[in-house]
C-alpha cells in the first residue's frame, strides 16, 4: 500500500492530535510510573527500541551497507544521549523523542511537493510552530506549565532527526527516502 500526499498528512494530523490529546493525562501517567519506579525504564526501552527500529530501517529497508552511515548515526545517537544527559525532568526525554518522530512525518508529507533544502526548512518550520502551539496548550492546562525550556528540546528534536534523514539521502542509492 504506497503512502500518497493524503495519507502521509492524515498521518500528521492523527499523530498532532494524539500529542495534543495527552497533554493533560501525560504528568498522571508520569507520576503513576514514578511512583512505581518505572519511568526511567519505560523510557530507556522506548529509546533502545527506537534505535534498534532506525537501524533495522536503514538496513533492510533502505538498504544502506556503509559503515560510514552508520557511524553518523552514531555520532547523531551519541548527540542526543548528551542532550538527554542535559535535560532535567525524565518527561522531557519523552518529548524529545515524540517531536523527533513528527519531524519524520511531515518530512514525508512535505515530500510530495517539495525537495531538497525546501523541503527540510519547512518540516522544521511545520515543527518548530506545532512545538510553540504544544507549550501555548500547556500554558492553559491547569496541570501543565508553559516554559521555552521545553520548545527549545522539541526544535532540537527536529533538528537531529532532520540529521538522520540526511544521512539517509545521502547514502540511499535513491534520493528519496522511503
Amino acid at each position: 500500500m504506497p503512502l500518497t500526499r493524503r495519507k502521509a498528512w492524515g498521518f500528521v494530523g492523527a499523530y498532532v492530535a494524539l500529542i495534543y490529546t495527552g497533554l493533560y493525562f501525560t504528568p498522571f501517567i508520569g507520576h503513576y510510573l514514578s511512583k512505581r519506579n518505572a519511568l526511567g525504564s519505560f523510557i530507556g526501552w522506548t529509546y533502545a527500541l527506537s534505535g534498534l527500529f532506525l537501524v533495522y530501517f536503514f538496513y533492510f529497508k533502505l538498504k544502506i551497507r556503509k559503515a560510514e552511515a552508520y557511524g553518523l548515526l552514531l555520532g547523531l545517537g551519541i548527540l542526543c544521549q548528551g542532550a538527554m544527559q542535559r535535560m532535567e525532568e525524565t518527561l522531557d526525554r519523552l518529548h524529545f523523542l515524540e517531536y523527533g518522530l513528527l519531524y519524520f512525518l511531515v518530512y514525508l508529507a512535505f515530500r510530495f511537493s517539495s525537495d531538497g533544502i525546501v523541503l527540510i526548512g519547512r518540516a522544521i518550520l511545520l515543527c518548530s510552530l506545532l512545538a510553540l502551539v504544544d507549550e501555548g496548550l500547556q500554558g492553559l492546562l491547569p496541570n501543565r506549565m508553559a516554559e521555552w525550556h521545553d520548545v527549545l528540546i522539541n526544535i532540537s528534536a527536529c533538528y537531529l532527526a532532520a540529521g538522520v534523514v540526511a544521512v539517509a539521502c545521502k547514502y540511499r542509492s535513491s534520493e528519496k527516502v522511503v
